[in-house]
Parts: structure tokens; C-alpha cells; sequence
């Protein structure tokens, strides 16, 4: 029975450190998160009193007049504040992008948003960087392959395999030089600088497409809707262009933590390309490259 015990812990403790599980854990505590605040409930004071100042504004650049505002405040408002707003709250807590319009306002909120911050942000951090390093591996990995195939047979180093973090080249000693470092420098050169490029091309396709995604939800311009992402997925959040309320916040909650992903992406890439470090291991006919 304690044998039986300790498998079944040690199985358990397997399961909890691998990444999956950490995935899973973040969005379980995202969505019990946005529960739990929707509950406390003060942050929608904030969010009106922002609303009425929206239409507010919005009537006085529009010069419309005093007696038409209760109408527009009613056809603004009837929607309560309800779980989506409150899980827009969450994620861009989380992802410290925190536009500023909307905050707890009671002790209670304060102290919840405190709390919940401290255990989500350096979770929220972890999955972001380690999905990102993976992301980055995955560009260099279909990189190598490819380049590979496309090698002349005198130049192909062999077989491409990725595991974890790190990539491995099969070569076969007898179409590559050895006892020099030509063998390094070839390497090297296979593993160039595109995983990068095309991690920042990515990237920046990903704005380009959420810069037309928000513009036809906001009615802002494309410029404005592309100065929102950027200013969102660099975490700079001045809250001047917020993304837009109610039915596109789910939207919002999943464009925006994937962009952050992709930006973690390139970071990733810069740093595989800046510190890499192939590691040649011979057996036999064959020699294994190890690029960490």
C-alpha cells in the first residue's frame, strides 16, 4: 500500500511540473479569477462612471445637445456589467497591460486584486516565456529542416530532430568535413539569422491583422487600431485607445495573450541566435550536433 502511495505521488508530482498542467492551472485560475471579481462586484461603479465619461465626451465633440444625452446614456447602459468585463479585467491584470479604466475601488477589491496578482502575474509570466521559448524553437526547428531538404546531397547534414528547447542535427561525417572548423562554422551559418526575421515577420503580421480586426469592431482608424495593439502587446497600456466593451472583450482576452506570446517569440529567437552553442558529439559514422 505505501509503495502503491509513492508511485501515485510520484506520478502526481510528474504531472504538476510539466507544462501542460502549468497551462491548464492559469486558465483554471484565470476563469475562477474573473468569478470571483464579478462577485465582489465594485468595479462596476468605475466602469460607468468611465461610460458616462465616454458619452459625455463623445456629445460634447459632436455638439449635441443637453436633452438628447439621457437617451444616449439609456441605449449605452442597459447591458449590466457581467463576466466578460470581468475577465477582460483579469487577463490584462495578469498581463500587466492594465489600461487603467477599470480598477477596484472598495478594500475588498483592492486587497482580492493584490493577492490574486502576486500568484497570477509570475504564473502568467512563466506560461507566456515558456511558450514562447517553444514557439522560438519550433521556427528554428521547421527552419533547419527545411534548409536541409534544400541542401545539395555533398552539403545535406542529415536528419533534423527537435527535443525540449534544444535541436539536433544527425551528420553524417562522411559529407562533412571534419578535424577543422569548417564543420562549426557551416553550422553556424545553417542557423542564420531568419528564425529571428521570421519570428519579427510573424509578429508583425499579427498586429498588421489585429489592427483590421479592431477597426471594424471600434470604428477607430487602422493607424489608431494598429497604435492600440502595439501599445497592448508592449504592455505600455496607456489606456488612451482601449479595446472596445461587452461582446468583443472574449475577443480581446484571447487576441491579446497570444500577441504577447509572439512577442516573447522573438525575444526567444533573439536570444537562441545570440547565445547559441552547437555541441558536436561523434559516434561512429555519425555525429550529433546539439544546438542549446
Amino acid at each position: 500500500m505505501a509503495c502503491e502511495f509513492k508511485l501515485n505521488q510520484k506520478r502526481v508530482l510528474h504531472i504538476a511540473k510539466s507544462f501542460p498542467f502549468v497551462v491548464f492551472t492559469l486558465c483554471v485560475y484565470i476563469l475562477i479569477g474573473a468569478a470571483i471579481y464579478l462577485r465582489i462586484g465594485d468595479t462596476y461603479e468605475v466602469y460607468q462612471e468611465y461610460r458616462d465619461l465616454e458619452v459625455h465626451s463623445s456629445l460634447s465633440s459632436n455638439n449635441t445637445s443637453g436633452n438628447e444625452f439621457p437617451i444616449q446614456y439609456e441605449d449605452e447602459d442597459t447591458n449590466p456589467w457581467h463576466y466578460w468585463e470581468s475577465l477582460f479585467f483579469i487577463v490584462t491584470t495578469l498581463t500587466t497591460i492594465g489600461y487603467g479604466h477599470i480598477t477596484p475601488t472598495t478594500a475588498g477589491g483592492k486587497i482580492f486584486v493584490m493577492v490574486y496578482s502576486s500568484v497570477g502575474i509570475p504564473l502568467t509570466m512563466v506560461v507566456i516565456a515558456g511558450i514562447g521559448k517553444r514557439l522560438a524553437a519550433f521556427v528554428s526547428f521547421i527552419y533547419l529542416t527545411v534548409r536541409n531538404r534544400l541542401q545539395s546531397p555533398n552539403l545535406r547534414y542529415g536528419h533534423v530532430t527537435q527535443k525540449g528547447d534544444s535541436i539536433n542535427l544527425n551528420l553524417d561525417t562522411e559529407n562533412v568535413e571534419t578535424g577543422s572548423n569548417m564543420r562549426i562554422e557551416q553550422i553556424e551559418n545553417h542557423c542564420s539569422l531568419i528564425p529571428f526575421l521570421a519570428s519579427v515577420a510573424i509578429l508583425f503580421v499579427y498586429i498588421l491583422i489585429g489592427g483590421a480586426i479592431y477597426s471594424s469592431w471600434e470604428h477607430v482608424t487602422y493607424m489608431d487600431a494598429v497604435y492600440l495593439v502595439f501599445i497592448s502587446l508592449s504592455t505600455i497600456g496607456f489606456g488612451d485607445i482601449i479595446p472596445p466593451d461587452d461582446k468583443y472583450n472574449i475577443g480581446s482576452c484571447i487576441y491579446l495573450p497570444i500577441g504577447l506570446i509572439l512577442v516573447s517569440m522573438c525575444v526567444n529567437a533573439a536570444l537562441q541566435y545570440s547565445n547559441m552553442r552547437p555541441h558536436i558529439e561523434r559516434k561512429g559514422n555519425t555525429e550529433r550536433v546539439e544546438i542549446l
